[in-house]
């Protein structure tokens, strides 16, 4: 995995971002026309600098930048060398989790009301045209270093009544880490030295929990992985080398190619530390508050609080069969074969412990690769349960593997990260459902699948859709009766699969319309498996931006009870809004307001 330089880290930081500073005198906008955020007095924003030990930032601007002669409608010159940098790596995961600036997702960046952004192409070096408009990236962030930083930019933020964001690599599927007229918490550079205790013991508990990793909320899961795996230990985590572990992962359930064995992210959570939007820095586990302990496993990122640190439980280590396939050139009747004998297998697989990912599904490409994964079956019966894939691998002289890890660390870094590396900058649009079991059981609820999974709509809205089925719920794992309850939706306990279908562009050349478009095509897309699957869930974290059914789809209507209690409790400004936390409110799961998030542009 490559990483951008610390030196051009810190060379545009210096471009995209400067230590706040007014002019003596300056007196800042005070119209009630525009958020509270832009009348706040300038010596109060010194103040809060102080407060911060000089780690609040103002005028954050987005990475692209240094590539337009033109900020928002005045001439200001391109940096021609910075621009080349950004060039070379804009679809680099690594580099855009480093810049403040920066989001994975590159339509998260921009102005969700007026379409407005500052991109780049990503099918050319050639620089932009145009104007580079500041869109949803916050103005205004507080490297943050320490709790205190947080406890004083919400204190602020309540003073002052505006929204505050939390970000940490901006590998966010749902924008909930950008916003316009708001303070951002930048998480990314909290890495306090990662830990492994034998036989935990949480605060205020007696009893060991067992063995875990503690890590603070800048850590992503390439580097625990790292750590976990010098310490002879397992951690389930996410694909991505990019996706912070103790953020919105975790507060969205958090899923992992090894949950069908060891469970959810939420499931292996043994505590967190998190400063709460009241400004209480607590610590939440089975034990005490354990209000907090459920809302944060799974209630939704950006709502309850901002998590500083997470301990997980530790795994040993164990080896792992890795098996890959590539279906290449295959007509309709070859892909319904292969969706059939996915399906007929599916609850088998998904009771011996098989998790991994299939890419894409879809009879309309030419391509279908899946990988599969298990770490309680030895090779030679990793073969006999994959014998219906093998031969019609075989059949059809199609690449396949089937090969031992020494550990999921090696399965990891040797294959599925390089898979995930180079998938920054674009624009994306999903929908999202978990299949239930049932629907795997018998040979009438099979067939109605595969015709659904084959028939799934495509080229509405003029875009090619791309679904995916991903193993990777607690199918094989037994959740100890004394286990303290998550948040998520009791769906997942009863599913096979989690399928995705997916629109994905180029934001530079994307418009208000078909940014709406593509919202509206994987939602209509879905809509049949919806029909199928009647309480079948779906993953908040992966959510469809218009779900019919938010509440019962994403948590149940009790556990929806209990999250906005202790939302209204610990919140009840509503300042951490811009992601879930305007979801539990208004009852309006992850659905962009296309006339709320407007960005104002003061001059």
């Amino acid at each position: 995995m490559l990483y951008a330089s610390w030196s051009f880290v810190a060379a545009l930081g210096a471009v995209s971002a400067h230590a706040l500073s007014f002019q003596p005198g300056q007196e800042p906008l005070r119209d009630e026309t525009l958020p509270p955020i832009h009348n706040v007095p300038a010596e109060k924003w010194q103040e809060l600098n102080y407060t911060v030990g000089g780690r609040l930032y103002k005028d954050l601007l987005p990475m692209a930048y240094p590539c337009y002669n033109n900020y928002q409608g005045s001439f200001k010159g391109s940096d021609v060398n910075s621009c080349s940098a950004i060039e070379l790596q804009k679809t680099d995961t690594a580099f855009v989790a480093n810049q403040s600036g920066g989001y994975i997702l590159g339509n998260w960046g921009v102005c969700q009301r007026t379409g407005q952004g500052c991109q780049i192409p990503l099918n050319t070096t050639e620089p932009p045209n145009g104007t580079c408009f500041q869109g949803s990236v916050p103005r205004y962030y507080i490297d943050v270093r320490e709790a205190s930083d947080i406890q004083a930019g919400l204190a602020f933020a309540q003073t002052h009544r505006f929204p505050v964001v939390v970000k940490n690599t901006g590998h966010d599927y749902k924008g909930r880490s950008s916003a316009p007229n708001a303070l951002s918490f930048w998480m990314h550079n909290y890495q306090p030295p990662i830990t492994l205790t034998k036989d935990f013991i949480a605060e205020g508990c007696e009893h060991p929990a067992g063995d875990v990793v503690t890590f603070g909320a800048g850590q992503q899961w390439d580097g625990i992985y790292k750590f976990a795996n010098a310490k002879n230990v397992t951690v389930p985590g996410g694909s991505s080398p990019t996706v912070g572990a103790a953020g919105g992962w975790i507060t969205g359930g958090g899923h992992s190619a090894l949950t069908p064995v060891y469970g959810l992210g939420v499931d292996n959570t043994r505590q967190l530390r998190v400063v709460l939007p009241n400004g209480n820095y607590v610590t939440a586990n089975a034990c005490q508050h354990q209000d907090i302990f459920f809302a944060l496993r799974g209630g939704g990122g950006g709502t309850f609080g901002i998590v500083m640190e997470m301990s997980t439980e530790a795994h040993p280590q164990t080896p792992i069969q890795y098996a890959t396939f590539s279906f290449n050139n295959t007509d309709f009747s070859i892909y319904e074969k292969l969706v059939k004998i996915l399906v007929t297998q599916a609850n088998g697989w998904a009771s011996e412990g098989w998790g991994g990912y299939g890419t894409p599904i879809n009879s309309r490409t030419a391509k279908h690769d899946l990988i599969l994964l298990n770490p309680l079956l030895n090779s030679s019966c990793a073969r006999e349960s994959l014998s219906p894939l093998i031969d019609l691998a075989d059949s059809l002289s199609a690449n396949w593997t089937l090969e031992t890890y020494p550990s999921w660390y090696d399965a990891y870094s040797q294959d599925i990260a390089n898979e995930t590396s180079k998938t920054a900058n674009y624009g994306l649009a999903m929908s999202s459902r978990l299949i239930p079991s049932a629907n795997f059981a018998s040979p009438e609820n099979r067939a109605a699948l595969v015709s659904a999974v084959v028939n799934l709509p495509n080229g509405t809205h003029g875009l090619s859709l791309a679904p995916m089925f991903l193993l990777v719920t607690p199918s094989a794992y037994t959740l100890p009766t004394n286990s303290p309850p998550p948040s998520i939706s009791p769906a997942w306990r009863e599913a096979t699969w989690h399928v995705i279908v997916s629109a994905a562009w180029d934001p530079y050349y994307a418009t208000i319309e078909s940014i709406n478009n593509a919202f509206q095509a994987v939602n209509e897309a879905m809509q049949p498996l919806r029909e199928l699957t009647t309480g079948g869930g779906a993953y908040l974290n992966e959510a469809d931006t218009f779900e019919p059914d938010p509440v019962g789809t994403f948590w149940g209507a009790e556990n929806y009870e209990m999250l906005l209690t202790i939302k209204r409790d610990v919140d009840p400004n509503n300042i951490m809004q811009m992601g879930g936390g305007r979801v539990i409110l208004k009852t309006q799961i992850m659905k962009i307001d296309w006339e709320e998030r407007i960005c104002y542009t003061p001059t």
